[in-house]
């Protein structure tokens, strides 16, 4: 006896009573034996004990299949399986012997996965044109389209490599098999088997040694899965775009003399802009320092602080202006038209503010000299009110009382004002000319928030700089009474002898109504003085030129008008339009987009394309095999294997029925011929017997 004989005998070592051999041939070359119960028509291996006669009996309702023992290399049982409760029959051999067919339950379930792959796989593809659809597309406009665009590219790179490794797999699976049934090198299909992943791909060619154009496709197309998923993360963004265009705009001016506020109904009107007034004196620090003022209208530098350089001053050179430590004209900016929130905005407007020299600072009541106001020589500020009287922001004298002469003329002297008041140190007067500085300012707006960037004296004809706002045509020279008499008039206290904010903020600026201020102004230097002396001029004056547009801007100017088109509200925009400038600005609006990244957009497109062909060539070639369907797992590899005792003796069982029925089924690498002198590695079934030993270093081989 051989040895693969013995093996044999060792599967089977006895013949129990009530089991017959039988010895049956056909028209194949080759002898067959097998072995049944002679009690019952089922056919059961010997071999196995009651626990696997018993599991084997319940196996999908079926009846035991007959497992057969096979000699080496040659012998074939013949099985016959019947399921209880179905007309199927799988026989062996060629007596009762049926056709090929198909289960098409395996196949509509198959199939049905197939088409959800391809349909997921081509959501992808078409979220990938939705994203190019809506590319540089506004979010404003699109707000519910960029929401989804965006929470689906977060679950992409999840999805996308799942799916694509599923419909990938399994639709290179079926092409293998197809090949497989149709003829094809052995070298092929083991590539195609070995290749699930991009580094599964190169180490199965690595390790065969065989690069091929067919190995390069598959890196290429197992490339694109984790490509995929990124590419779905990456291909949508928000991002930002911007349009350039020029428009109107408008601001306030301020190049006017007094005409318009000395008539009645700026009596009723004092309560507000003193109101706006000491909001702006006694506001913050932060404030005060800000390129804006409370209600965002830009403030203007002053140019005087910005340089000394009388050359640049000569010839109108542009000024840079810091973006901290600014020493600006007034606390009150001027309004201008307001932008949109996304847009960057560059203008330039033309303005004026007052600007004094005072050479002279003392404790002494100016001036006693000048004589009085019955002789013309000056004028006394406030009617009623004497020199250097408590309880009010002091009073103001003029060497002038009458028309001061032409605006052209370039020999005209400046007018002298003299401030007397009070401190905590007691009397303080000042004497100061009167001055206007004509500035073209740059203005940059991010969005609303509008600041001044550059500064220089400005190119436009003038009229001479001692002629002031305060001066008027002829016949009503002495506008600036009543601007001195509503000026000091903004803040009123009722202690005599006691500094008012106003000349609290000559002190101190930040703290202008401090009570702890014990220094005289004296002690001040006197540009510092006429510095912050001119801040609050040129403040009340901005404020006299619209006090509805400072507080609430153009729009307020004209929404806080009475229906009726009269009274106050009626003669301010009047007044305040006579006031308004128009200029044209740079502006680029800057807006969301959704972002569309081309780069990206290919790699999915090419990825979610590649699932789409995969998933529907899965579908058709599974439709068209033939043959049953192989798991090209282990049950794959012991089908018709000699060496292995539970076989199904019916080929056409398709493997995932082989897998459930043999799912109990012993096996080994190992030794076939334990008792030959020179062993025999083979894969065959684990006996009792020891009938396949493992394998050891210190043993030959064939």
């Amino acid at each position: 006896m051989d040895l693969r004989s013995q093996f044999l005998a060792n599967l089977h070592p006895n013949n129990p009573s009530g089991v017959r051999f039988q010895e049956s041939t056909h028209n194949r070359s080759t002898s067959h034996v097998s072995y049944a119960d002679s009690s019952s028509s089922t056919l059961i291996p010997e071999t196995w004990n009651s626990d696997q006669r018993a599991q084997s009996e319940n196996i999908s309702g079926a009846t035991v299949p007959l497992i057969q023992s096979k000699s080496a290399r040659q012998s074939k049982f013949h099985a016959t399986i019947k399921e209880k409760g179905s007309t199927t029959e799988y026989l062996g051999g060629h007596e009762g012997s049926k056709k090929l067919h198909r289960n098409y339950c395996h196949l509509s379930l198959t199939t049905f996965l197939d088409v959800v792959l391809a349909l997921f796989a081509t959501a992808f593809f078409i979220f990938g044109l939705l994203v190019l659809h809506f590319r540089d597309a506004p979010v404003k406009t699109n707000a519910s389209m960029a929401n989804t665009l965006i929470n689906a590219a977060k679950l992409g790179p999840t999805i996308f490599p799942i799916l694509f490794a599923s419909a990938l797999s399994r639709s290179l699976h079926i092409i293998m098999l197809k090949m497989l049934e149709r003829g094809s090198r052995l070298g092929t299909l083991n590539l195609l088997a070995g290749s699930t992943s991009v580094a599964g791909t190169i180490l199965h060619q690595a390790a065969l040694r065989l690069p091929s154009l067919l190995g390069l496709a598959l890196i290429v197309a197992w490339a694109l899965s984790p490509l995929g998923g990124q590419a779905s993360l990456r291909v949508v963004s928000i991002g930002t775009s911007s349009i350039s265009s020029t428009i109107d705009t408008s601001y306030m001016s301020t190049n006017k003399s007094f005409d318009g506020y000395v008539t009645g109904d700026l009596g009723q009107m004092q309560t507000m802009i003193n109101g706006l007034f000491n909001a702006a004196l006694l506001g913050p620090e932060r404030t005060k320092a800000s390129p804006v003022d409370t209600w965002s209208n830009v403030k203007v530098p002053q140019l005087e602080a910005l340089s000394n350089d009388e050359n640049a001053m000569l010839h109108h050179t542009w000024i840079d202006v810091p973006a901290e430590n600014v020493t600006y004209s007034s606390l009150i900016g001027l309004p201008v038209t307001e932008f949109p929130s996304t847009s960057e905005s560059t203008f330039t407007l033309e303005t004026s503010y007052f600007v004094l020299d005072c050479p002279l600072l003392s404790n002494n009541t100016y001036p006693q000299h000048w004589g009085n106001a019955s002789n013309g020589t000056y004028g006394d500020g406030f009617t009623g009110v004497t020199p250097a009287s408590a309880g009010m922001g002091g009073t103001m004298l003029s060497n002038s009382t009458k028309c001061r002469g032409s605006p052209d003329d370039a020999a005209l002297p400046p007018r002298y004002i003299a401030w007397n008041s009070f401190d905590d140190d007691g009397r303080v007067s000042a004497l100061c000319t009167v001055w206007m500085t004509y500035v073209e300012v740059e203005i940059e707006c991010k969005g609303a928030s509008c600041a001044a960037t550059r500064i220089r004296n400005s190119t436009l004809p003038h009229p001479s700089r001692a002629w002031t706002w305060l001066d008027g045509p002829s016949g009503a020279c002495n506008w600036w009474l009543y601007y001195f008499q509503y000026f000091l008039a903004t803040v009123v206290i009722n202690r005599s002898g006691t500094s008012t904010p106003l000349e609290g903020y000559l002190m101190e600026p930040d703290a202008p109504a401090s009570p702890n201020m014990q220094s005289s102004l004296t002690h001040l230097d006197h540009k510092v003085f006429a510095t912050r002396f001119a801040q609050l001029m040129n403040s009340f004056w901005i404020i006299c030129a619209g006090p509805y547009a400072v507080a609430y801007g153009f729009d307020g100017e004209a929404t806080n008008l009475n229906n009726n088109g009269t009274g106050v509200a009626s003669t301010w925009q009047t007044l305040y339009n006579s006031e308004q400038a128009n200029t044209k600005a740079q502006s680029v609006n800057t807006f969301k987009v959704i972002e569309c990244h081309a780069g990206w957009l290919v790699a999915l497109l090419l990825a979610s394309l590649l699932l789409v062909v995969a998933c529907i060539a899965g579908i058709i070639l599974r439709f068209k095999l033939t043959t049953p369907e192989l798991m090209l797992n282990w049950t794959t590899v012991v089908r018709d294997n000699p060496y292995i005792a539970h076989q199904i003796s019916d080929s056409r069982v398709e493997d995932i029925q082989r897998s459930r029925l043999l799912r109990h089924a012993r096996i080994r690498f190992g030794d076939v011929e334990p008792a030959s002198e020179i062993g025999h590695l083979a894969i065959a079934s684990v006996s009792d017997d020891n009938a396949v030993s493992r394998a050891t270093r210190d043993r030959a081989y064939d």
